[in-house]
């Protein structure tokens, strides 16, 4: 089924500069290659090593880029839209 999700992104959006605005950035960054279906941009922002977790209540986490890239490949035929929010 296709649809569209939201995901919310908790980050200090108020800080300039350091970890907290560093992270904000790069998830504007994510958001933004992702928002054009970049997923290759969208990777650029990642380790290769990524350990993440997408569902933590119901799958474990993709651990590295390749796991990654799939994923987000799958996620991008099921679902057509994506509405981030910050908080």
């Amino acid at each position: 089924m296709r649809g569209w999700i939201t995901a919310p992104i908790i980050v200090d959006n108020k800080t300039k500069g350091g970890r907290v605005g560093a992270r904000y950035e790069t998830m504007q960054a994510v958001i933004a290659a992702w928002a054009k279906g970049d997923i290759d941009g969208a990777l650029s922002h990642m380790s290769d090593d990524i350990v993440w977790h997408y569902a933590a209540a119901i799958a474990p986490p993709l651990k590295g880029k390749d796991k990654a890239r799939k994923f987000l490949e799958n996620f991008k035929a099921q679902i057509s839209e994506v509405r981030w929010r910050n908080g």
